[in-house]
């Protein structure tokens, strides 16, 4: 992955409030834009609902367990694999996060959480099993240099904010804390 993770730049992600309960992962988690810049998180992922569009939630994450057995809980563009052809990316919409300013948002995650990405290919069988540790990462973009956002009305009635793939390739950075230790169910 090329973005960079965890840069020096005065943008700081922490988690106030990680709670388990037997039925779901209970996670608020805040960033703090303590730069001269406006942030663009690339939080705002969604369900496609075939022709009735996109279907934002704010609850969505990708999800995904790594060599290690830890649970990588992510809301952040994902570069499109190279050995894949896709007919358009899954680009998330985004929130702005004004300098001096905070964004704070509490993902409610049943158990147990299904491992998903947007090219990532479901299995025909599920298996249960628990993993031990878990990261969160969020994506961001500094608005250092001038970016294209443009304002995109859903078939919903909802009203969001789009960068660009390429623009979010080149430029997304990451926030990530963990391991933080705690038995998470999952399945594939």
């Amino acid at each position: 992955m090329r973005f960079q993770v965890n840069v020096q730049d005065d943008v700081c992600l922490t988690l106030p409030e990680v709670d388990i309960s037997p039925d779901r992962l209970i996670l608020t988690y805040r960033i703090a834009n303590n730069s001269p810049y406006r942030v663009y998180l690339v939080n705002q992922l969604f369900h496609r609902q075939g022709s009735a569009g996109f279907h934002v939630d704010e609850n969505l994450v990708y999800a995904e367990v790594n060599q290690e057995q830890t649970l990588l809980l992510r809301k952040q563009l994902i570069e499109v694999p190279e050995e894949l052809d896709v007919e358009a990316p899954e680009v998330p919409y985004v929130t702005p996060v004004e300098v001096d300013s905070a964004f704070q948002e509490t993902l409610h995650l049943e158990f147990p959480i299904r491992l998903y990405g947007p090219y990532r290919r479901q299995s025909d069988s599920q298996s249960l099993f628990m993993t031990s540790q878990f990261t969160f990462s969020i994506g961001y973009i500094l608005e250092d240099e001038t970016i294209r956002v443009s304002k995109v009305n859903l078939p919903t009635g909802t009203k969001h904010l789009r960068i660009d793939y390429t623009d979010l390739l080149l430029r997304q950075r990451v926030k990530e804390i963990g391991p933080i230790q705690a038995n998470v169910q999952v399945v594939t």
